[in-house]
């Protein structure tokens, strides 16, 4: 089973913010500039935002943008169904 376009995006964005690429308090990118970066429509980054909001990765506040959080994430396992 092939994995969906916001699943790829989510783990891309978790390894970032998990790796230090993203720092708590940095803002990420807009919605706009993400789906320029890797190529997906902006349903697909809205998504992907969705899931890493609801683990506490990231805060979106409208008018100012998606910041990652300082707190502890969920600890959720990578989404990969290709097995």
């Amino acid at each position: 089973m092939q994995m969906v376009s916001y699943q790829k995006l989510y783990n891309i964005l978790r390894e970032k913010i998990l790796k230090k690429e993203y720092v708590p308090g940095t803002r990420i990118p807009t919605e706009r500039e993400l789906c320029d970066e890797y190529g997906v429509s902006r349903i697909t980054v809205r998504h992907a935002l969705m899931l890493l909001q609801e683990q506490n990765f990231i805060e979106r506040m409208q008018g100012r943008g998606t910041y990652v959080r300082a707190t502890k994430p969920k600890k959720v396992a990578i989404m990969d169904f290709a097995y």
